[in-house]
């Protein structure tokens, strides 16, 4: 049965419970935009256009009832697949010409987004439409390059600033550097999300050299990104604070698919690779003088950060504390010359100097603008009873480890203060030791910390004390627990025997260096013990799950 033709009236379209909705197609008239205060509030991803001239959300549509059952749908298969609002045409009960024609003037809009097409200063590829507030929202797959022409040839040295907002989990990239196809140069990551798979490129990353793990933008929110190049020298801002001061070095470290991975001259893009689209806005840029100066750069060649960044591994420090001369600036400092991102952590319990919801909740307040993960450092066994579950929760994580417990006698021991240690049988006060730990991976932290560590009356016998069976009481009671076990950096403990069969047991992992001051290395046995374990991305705990 095929439609009449000639009889169409059209419908009035409401998105349930929006009174301010007043998009509506009458015969003859053109579309009415919905208000800014409707688009800005609506949840819905953006999905309509007319001619590209302007976005309309996609609204829950209440479906018209009468549409004859033997439509002849493939006839017209051809409009329908480039139509976002197929149910438009399905929800009416007659058509005339004049409901051809908007079709004709939807499929136009979507024909035209198939090659690329000039918008200003700006080519643009896919599907890019304009907001009423005047930014252009880029959807899944689109994307929009700024002409080299302006201001005369590729860029170079330059600064440049704009607004994005990722739209339900949207993710994607500012090029520069680059060519046509993305292949050379950098890319500046634009990803808020919570669950995305790649937790260790959020908002502000250089991808490939300066991976940045704490999302200092949420989903949904307007983030203000700065870039700036000159000479050797990138340094990206969002939301006025500083993430990535990176010097490329005269022969930097690339792995073969990354060659093209330098700084030069090119093209300045913008790309929306995947979820309901990225908007944009107040963009800015400022050609820079070439000064022919060159900041001093970290040599890349032995570099065991760099090579995971190059190779996408998480590169973060889950163990930093603000203690000796390591403060937060300095901290702030020492992350950025190193790349590696750091999470500091408190020390939480009794005798600690924070024992109480308090205390905990004015160091949260404290540091919530810095560029770092807050983590807690659950000391002692009384840790539950002085720090709060909601309290606890705030913080990104939470690790604990076996080194503070009372003995058989009663007495309060801390394994690395040797007075405290009092062995009559190592045998029978290693076998106590494995006691309390496997107690301790029955409390709920997130990271048992310091692995396997020994009192120093013990450790030179860590080989023979730590034997099969205590490993595997120790690792049933790791898995049982559901906590991540973390590598230090400071003991170089656990060995590779013990990370092996807790990754059979699908254990997570961290990397700690636990240091007392500033003087703490690049996490060198963490890489190394990675390396000849095979840990993937995928072994690697996630400090941004949202769960909390």
């Amino acid at each position: 049965m095929r439609p009449n033709l000639k009889n169409f009236s059209a419908k009035l379209f409401q998105k349930r419970n929006c009174p301010k909705l007043r998009c509506k197609i009458k015969e003859g008239k053109k579309i009415t935009m919905p208000p800014a205060d409707c688009r800005k509030n609506c949840d819905t991803q953006s999905a309509c256009s007319i001619a590209g001239a302007f976005a309309i959300k996609r609204h829950k549509i209440k479906r018209l009832k009468g549409l004859p059952h033997k439509f002849p749908r493939a006839k017209y298969n051809i409009v329908l697949r480039f139509l976002p609002c197929r149910n438009l045409i399905f929800g009416m009960k007659k058509f005339s010409i004049s409901a051809i024609f908007t079709i004709c003037l939807w499929l136009c809009a979507a024909v035209s987004f198939a090659a690329p097409q000039k918008s200003g200063n700006w080519t643009i590829e896919g599907k890019v439409v304009t907001a009423p507030d005047g930014a252009i929202i880029l959807s899944k797959g689109a994307s929009a390059t700024l002409s080299p022409k302006l201001n005369g040839g590729d860029f170079k040295d330059f600064e440049l600033s704009f607004k994005a907002r990722t739209i339900n989990g949207a993710t994607g990239f500012l090029a520069f550097h680059t060519d046509p196809d993305f292949s050379k140069g950098y890319k500046v990551a634009i990803d808020n999300s919570k669950t995305s798979k790649v937790w260790w490129r959020k908002t502000g990353s250089l991808i490939g050299v300066r991976n940045i793990v704490k999302r200092i933008s949420e989903d949904g929110q307007w983030a203000q990104i700065d870039v700036k190049v000159s000479g050797n020298l990138v340094e990206i801002d969002i939301n006025s604070h500083r993430l990535v001061e990176y010097a490329e070095p005269e022969n930097p470290y690339r792995l073969p698919q990354n060659a093209n991975m330098r700084l030069g001259k090119g093209g300045v893009a913008l790309k929306c690779v995947s979820g309901d689209g990225i908007e944009i806005k107040d963009f800015k840029i400022k050609r820079l003088a070439a000064t022919g100066k060159k900041v001093e750069a970290e040599p890349e060649s032995a570099d065991g950060v760099i090579a995971l960044h190059q190779s996408d591994f998480p590169v973060l420090d889950y163990h930093v504390h603000l203690k000796g001369d390591l403060d937060s600036q300095k901290a702030k400092k020492q992350s950025l010359k190193y790349g590696i991102n750091y999470a500091i952590a408190v020390n939480c319990g009794k005798d600690f100097p924070v024992n109480k919801d308090s205390l905990a909740l004015e160091f949260l307040e404290k540091n919530k603008e810095e560029p770092y993960i807050l983590a807690m450092q659950a000391e002692g066994r009384e840790w539950m009873k002085l720090i709060s579950k909601p309290v606890r929760n705030k913080f990104a994580y939470s690790f604990t480890d076996g080194m503070t417990f009372e003995d058989y006698d009663g007495n309060r021991v801390h394994l690395w203060k040797p007075n405290e240690v009092k062995i009559k049988d190592k045998e029978a006060y290693m076998d106590m030791i494995v006691e309390k730990i496997c107690g301790v991976l029955g409390e709920p932290a997130d990271i048992y910390a310091n692995a396997t560590y020994l009192p120093d009356a013990l450790a030179p016998e860590y080989k023979k004390l730590w034997t099969k069976q205590r490993r595997q009481k120790v690792l049933d009671a790791l898995a049982r627990g559901g906590m991540a076990l973390e590598i230090s950096a400071k003991y170089n403990i656990p060995d590779a025997e013990f990370i092996k069969a807790a990754k059979a047991r699908g254990v997570k992992f961290t990397f700690g260096s636990n240091n007392g001051d500033s003087n703490f290395g690049k996490l060198e046995y963490c890489i190394k013990i990675m390396r000849e374990c095979g840990l993937t991305p995928e072994d690697m705990f996630n400090p941004n799950r949202g769960n909390r």
